[in-house]
């Protein structure tokens, strides 16, 4: 068989990768809705025309149909919601969220059967979604599968934010089944979770009544009113940001702070603050994008104004305690840390950033208590790590149990060379001759060649040959060390070298491996941008 011939036959074997057939777009009139919306409509059908033009990555189609479809959605455009959440849950079988829409609509226009097809769908890929699991189970108990809805209903008891509603749904059910006393006994229970729940008061009333308890029945029926249990479901939560103009311009803006266009993020929360300036979280957010591009001092207006309405506010606090840090206002900066701390105790940049102002004051046995809690909080933080070392150090620590300390971390960083470099001039020149070892700091700080600035390493290595008694050589390099600083024109450094020069001269090894006047046992400088862009934001608006 031929080259071409295979290829051929290699290809007839093989079945194609099938295509997806997808409802065309929807297109429904959009008269008397608000110009604004209608334009970010039409924004996101583009969206999903080019995309598909595209034939772009089935993740991205779902997420572009789906979206289109909460607009309609949201806009009480049903018929046009339906095949655009019918297309998302095509291409994204694993999401709850698109069937699950499906159901909503489904329920609210009656048709209960395709409504449980929708929440039974929603569940394949998240058993467990307990919203979908109540909403199936009340339209099942509806519907008389009593037993299929009392099993959901009591999978959700225990669930959070649920239990109103599982006990209002199992009463229900034990009323259904003439199980009077159940039912009044969890109707009961499900109005003490949550007295607004006044819808449970009529199926409460009807067994107390069954029961021939007429006074209270009378009782329950005239508090009857609709509201049942109230239950955490952030999906429905999610359409009702797509009603408002306030909530386009809010996605919008996250999606520019996503891009790093800042600009527009800032122009977007900005219109918005203007009808919702009492929100403190968005002024905050507001704050943020406004220093990236460059307006600080409106940033630092938008955090004060921030913090006279809520004095405690964690994140209005930390930002303006990483502003005064940079400033070298030290005493500002504790007083806003510790006001973030004293919100939110497990703040892990409170913790690190209030570690460099004690550190800088002075406080080193304080400091390493807050490098030591930001590094548990996040323990990929290998700056808190390094620091909090130096600060154990300057708090006088062992030097054996600095040993331990820097051994750790460079298990936990084997990465980073900084850790090696302190383990290298530790074992160089620790005063306690039990931890001093020349020769395998001198294994240690030829593998920092490359990795640490080349004064740093040429001063590191000939430190760990004077520790072993090769003084010729840690002269040769301590030279070498104090040319590479003048090159730099680290001239500061390369006095400070000379002086080990002259005592590595006079056949003396070092007894001081680490020194408080060079940068590197310093804080590093904080970086107030990378603070502003990146740190998370439980709620930015």
């Amino acid at each position: 068989m031929n080259r071409c011939m295979l290829v051929l036959a290699t290809l007839l074997l093989c079945p194609a990768m099938p295509v997806l057939a997808l409802t065309p777009l929807p297109t429904p009139e959009l008269k008397g809705l608000e110009p604004e919306t209608i334009t970010t409509i039409e924004t996101a059908r583009t969206r999903v025309r080019q995309l598909e033009a595209q034939q772009a990555p089935d993740s991205q189609r779902a997420a572009a149909w789906g979206e289109l479809g909460m607009f309609y959605h949201a806009h009480r455009q049903l018929d046009a919601a339906l095949p655009c959440y019918a297309n998302a849950s095509e291409l994204d079988p694993e999401s709850v969220r698109w069937p699950y829409y499906q159901g909503l609509i489904h329920a609210v226009r009656g048709d209960t059967a395709r409504a449980i097809a929708a929440f039974r769908q929603a569940l394949e890929p998240e058993p467990d979604h307990a919203p979908t699991r109540l909403r199936l189970a009340r339209l099942l108990l509806a519907q008389g599968d009593i037993e299929t809805a009392t099993r959901h209903f009591r999978a959700l008891i225990d669930h959070p934010g649920f239990r109103a509603a599982a006990l209002a749904g199992l009463g229900e059910a034990a009323l259904r089944s003439g199980r009077y006393r159940e039912a009044v006994e969890r109707l009961q229970a499900a109005l003490e979770q949550d007295p607004q729940a006044t819808a449970l008061h009529y199926p409460l009333g009807q067994a107390l009544r069954t029961l021939g308890d007429h006074h209270r029945a009378r009782e329950h029926f005239a508090r009857y009113s609709d509201t049942e249990p109230a239950f955490p479901d952030p999906l429905r939560a999610d359409l009702d940001d797509y009603v408002s103009g306030e909530g386009a311009r809010l996605r919008r803006a996250m999606q520019a702070i996503r891009e790093r266009d800042f600009r527009t993020a800032a122009a977007e929360l900005g219109a918005v603050l203007e009808k919702q300036p009492g929100n403190v979280n968005l002024r905050v957010s507001l704050a943020r994008s406004l220093y990236l591009t460059g307006e600080r001092q409106q940033a630092e207006e938008h955090l004060a104004a921030a913090l006279q309405r809520e004095p405690d506010h964690p994140l209005a606090n930390y930002l303006l305690g990483v502003l005064r840090l940079a400033e070298g206002r030290l005493q500002d900066a504790l007083h806003h840390f510790k006001r973030t701390l004293a919100r939110e105790p497990e703040h892990a940049g409170a913790h690190h950033h209030l570690g460099d102002v004690l550190f800088l004051s002075g406080d080193y046995t304080a400091a390493e208590t807050h490098y030591g809690r930001a590094s548990a909080l996040v323990p990929a933080d290998a700056t808190a790590r390094y620091m909090r070392i130096i600060a154990a150090w300057q708090a006088g620590e062992h030097w054996a149990a600095l040993r331990s300390h820097i051994d750790a971390a460079r298990r936990r960083f084997p990465e980073q060379p900084l850790f090696q470099y302190l383990a290298a001039r530790l074992l160089a020149a620790a005063p306690d001759g039990g931890v001093r070892n020349g020769r395998a700091a001198v294994n240690l700080a030829k593998g920092l060649e490359g990795r640490i600035p080349p004064p740093e390493y040429a001063a590191t290595l000939a430190m760990a040959y004077a520790a072993a008694g090769d003084f010729e050589r840690a002269q040769a390099l301590q030279q070498q060390a104090i040319d590479a600083a003048a090159d730099w024109g680290r001239f500061d450094v390369a006095a400070r070298m000379q002086m080990a020069l002259e005592n590595y001269r006079q056949g003396r090894a070092s007894r001081q491996p680490f020194n408080l006047a060079e940068p590197i046992f310093q804080p590093p400088p904080v970086d107030v941008v990378q603070v502003f862009r990146d740190y998370p934001s439980d709620a930015p608006y």
